[in-house]
């Protein structure tokens, strides 16, 4: 057995906006830091007791680190879009191999890296409408150049 990791104390939040015209009620899973142990138990409740994990977006545990995101978790969830809210200086966040798992199951993916503050209106024209208030940081855009 691990060592208990403080990172799965984080609360775990799923946020559901009230039912649209056309009945679609959008949900948004926020995992903090939490890893795979606490996807895991999630993941059993979820068996048990039905549809508690699925949501229209996730925010991915531990910043899109490689110790939460398992496949079996993106699978129960399916998200439309994936959140990954980290720092341009954060080298090790996120990974590639979550990344590749966002890709094999064709979940779009938004950055704070990239984006800035992201905004999600749970009762938008499309379900979820996302707003980017960057469309990159200035040195980000300079370096690409």
């Amino acid at each position: 057995m691990q060592p208990f990791d403080d990172k799965d104390a984080s609360c775990v939040l799923r946020i559901r906006a009230p039912a649209q015209a056309n009945g679609h009620r959008a949900t948004m899973l926020l995992m903090g830091d939490s890893g795979t142990d606490v996807e895991t138990r999630l993941l059993q409740e979820h068996e048990s007791v039905g549809n508690l994990l699925t949501s229209d977006v996730l925010l991915l545990g531990d910043h899109g680190s490689d110790r939460a995101s398992s496949n079996e978790f993106l699978q129960a969830v399916s998200p439309k879009r994936g959140v990954i809210s980290t720092s341009l200086f954060n080298k090790k966040y996120p990974s590639d191999v979550v990344l590749a798992r966002l890709a094999e199951q064709h979940i779009a993916m938004d950055s704070t890296v990239t984006s800035g503050t992201l905004t999600y209106d749970l009762g938008g024209k499309n379900n979820v409408d996302v707003t980017h208030y960057r469309d990159g940081y200035w040195w980000l855009k300079r370096e690409q150049q």
